[in-house]
């Protein structure tokens, strides 16, 4: 037999919230591999079994003692065990879950209760190459994944496709860009470089310091203005990771994920990814010129919501709210998070840690910085995408950072 056959059984879905299967129910939990036989065949096949059975009894009638030979013992009853449900999520809500190479009905997440079986599982969802794994169950635990990947513990009760139930496994079969073909894959990374970024405007006092140039060795060359100067922050999509890690990328798309919960609640074809995202500060003065504009490395990843149909292709989707142009807050908490990745090429060398404390819009953050011992040892503020010491114990552990002018840090304070 090859290895990916498997023998194909009746079956049918999970029954709907509120009504509990009893044992004569218990093959309607199963994935649905086969279509039941009729009445009369299967009339016909229960009268050979009932012959069969006769026969039987009739050959070893004379081996099996009877009731009055046997001890009057009461027959202790089978222990029954619940069939584990299996949750079978992905980061698109669309395609075709074939379980054993059957047609399952139903929609990504899919809910299925597993027999003491092998499954072999495939989410079909062009425009995507299809993705396939091998799982096997025994007395209701998983003893194989094959190349799955499993999850398992604690779950929360999830509604898909009219039915509600608490599993006991998930498997998670997720798509990435490698696996839409190359124009596709270009098309989503035009989109993405294409959208409008989020921004917001303010003015830099005179007085302040602001960032000319980010260095290659994480260093950061400022100015500290005469004139007041205006200031455009922008969160944008951009592959500059500089020496951060941002997991499986091919351009601006990163394999995301989605709470399998939320799936439910989308309509149409929806796949989630990740945005690698950074901060930019530009400066201009009251006449328009450039004074400086700096990109900084990727500094987090922004979950996005794309939408396809073979007609338009990829789209952004308008359901989500968690858009990386769009979610609240989005651009001054990707403004404090640059300033901890400054932090994090400088504290180890000062032997210290730190905390964060968001500031008001993109005004900048206070970090404070903290000892082995949990000790405060100084405070520093991130603003204008400069790295300051805001007292002197501070500078005396970062020599390197200019000392903040006493109304940045009161404008950061407030």
């Amino acid at each position: 037999m090859d290895d990916h056959s498997f023998e194909v059984e009746e079956s049918a879905p999970l029954l709907p919230e509120g009504q509990q299967p009893d044992d004569a129910r218990l093959a309607e939990l199963e994935p649905e591999l086969a279509r039941q036989p009729s009445r009369r065949k299967r009339a016909t096949q229960i009268g050979l079994v009932l012959a069969a059975l006769v026969a039987v009894v009739a050959i070893f009638r004379g081996v099996i003692p009877s009731a009055s030979q046997t001890p009057n013992r009461q027959a202790a009853p089978l222990p029954t065990a619940a069939l584990p449900i299996v949750l079978i999520e992905s980061n698109i809500n669309f395609g075709t879950v074939l379980i054993n190479g059957q047609r399952q009905r139903g929609k990504l997440p899919l809910l299925f209760a597993a027999l003491n079986r092998a499954y072999r599982i495939t989410v079909e969802a062009p425009p995507f190459s299809s993705e396939t794994c091998t799982v096997a169950f025994d007395h209701g635990a998983l003893v194989d994944n094959g190349t799955c990947s499993v999850g398992s513990g604690n779950f929360t009760a999830i509604t898909a496709n009219g039915i509600t139930a608490t599993p006991s496994y998930s498997i998670e079969l997720d798509f990435s860009a490698g696996d839409l073909p190359p124009d596709q894959q270009n098309q989503v990374n035009t989109l993405l470089a294409r959208s409008v970024s989020q921004q917001q405007k303010t003015t830099v006092p005179a007085g302040s310091y602001i960032a000319t140039r980010f260095n290659s060795d994480a260093t950061i060359t400022s100015q500290r203005v005469t004139t007041p100067v205006q200031a455009t922050a922008s969160l944008i999509a951009s592959d500059n990771f500089g020496s951060q890690m941002m997991g499986s990328c091919s351009g601006l798309i990163c394999q995301g994920g989605i709470d399998p919960s939320e799936m439910p609640l989308l309509t149409g074809n929806v796949w989630a990814i990740d945005v690698p995202v950074a901060l930019r500060w530009r400066f201009t003065t009251s006449t328009g010129q450039v004074v400086s504009d700096v990109l900084f490395p990727v500094a987090g990843l922004q979950t996005t919501l794309l939408a396809y149909s073979a007609d338009t292709g990829w789209i952004l989707s308008p359901q989500s709210s968690a858009l990386p142009f769009t979610i609240p807050n989005a651009l001054s908490n990707l403004d404090c998070l640059t300033g901890t990745q400054v932090m994090q090429q400088l504290a180890p060398t000062a032997g210290v840690g730190y905390g964060i404390t968001s500031g008001p819009d993109i005004q900048g953050c206070q970090i404070n910085l903290i000892d082995q011992s949990g000790a405060e040892r100084g405070t520093c503020i991130w603003r204008f995408g400069v790295l300051l010491a805001a007292d002197d114990v501070a500078h005396k552990l970062l020599p390197s950072l200019p000392i903040a002018p006493q109304a940045e840090i009161n404008a950061v304070q407030a």
